[in-house]
């Protein structure tokens, strides 16, 4: 029950502390929405974003998950997200492109890495959506880990055509190596397995999944070997 209210109270005062940001980014007040974040970076993390950034993902994820339990890690993970998402809108508001793209990019491995994982996840109200944080990253070279991470998120959702969209960006980047071959093939089979109406859904009928595969294997599975 304790650790039960310290999240709420954790969740409760980080919606004030957005509600601050918002406010003071509406009054023009932009010193005040760098000092909040801050804050609420230091609340969640006990450092700022500039050190947030300065960790590599293996590193992040081990800071949060110090923190406590599963549940813990998950609330935390989120309200991180928030902060980097709105840094990245302030970066961007002062033509920092570059520096809005690194914390979008950062926001974006985070929740993959949140929501993939076996346990569901409650997205909590604040929590940026992955298909916003994609379109602002609309452009930009992402990272391997990145492409298979949004692969892995879209099959999951039952989004199968975004899958494979993913899968042949890793093909384009010569992302994975070796692993890459096994990794399609393996998503292939799994999307034979389903039912017609359920591939339908996913805007990848059965006779596109064939068509996939061996486009897959023509253009990607081979060059690897």
């Amino acid at each position: 029950m304790i650790h039960r209210d310290y999240l709420l109270r954790l969740i409760q005062e980080f919606f004030q502390v957005l509600a601050a940001i918002l406010e003071s980014r509406r009054s023009g007040d932009l010193k005040a929405v760098e000092k909040n974040l801050d804050h609420a970076s230091q609340a969640v993390l006990g450092m700022d974003r500039e050190a947030v950034l300065a960790l590599n993902e293996r590193e992040l994820k081990g800071e949060l998950i110090r923190a406590g339990s599963t549940q813990e890690f998950s609330i935390r993970a989120q309200i991180l997200s928030r902060i980097l998402t709105e840094s990245a809108e302030q970066a961007s508001g002062r033509g920092r492109k570059g520096e809005a793209e690194q914390y979008h990019l950062r926001a974006l491995n985070l929740l993959l890495d949140t929501i993939i994982g076996s346990q569901p996840v409650e997205l909590l109200e604040f929590t940026p959506r992955i298909e916003g944080i994609v379109d602002q990253l609309s452009g930009a070279l992402l990272p391997s880990e990145t492409l298979l991470g949004l692969m892995q998120y879209y099959e999951k959702q039952g989004e199968y055509a975004k899958a494979e969209d993913q899968l042949f960006q890793l093909c384009e980047s010569r992302g994975l190596g070796a692993g890459l071959s096994p990794l399609g093939e393996s998503f292939y089979q799994r999307l034979l397995n389903l039912p017609d109406p359920i591939l339908a859904g996913g805007r990848l009928p059965r006779d596109e999944v064939e068509f996939g595969l061996r486009e897959f294997r023509e253009r990607c599975a081979f060059q690897q070997r």
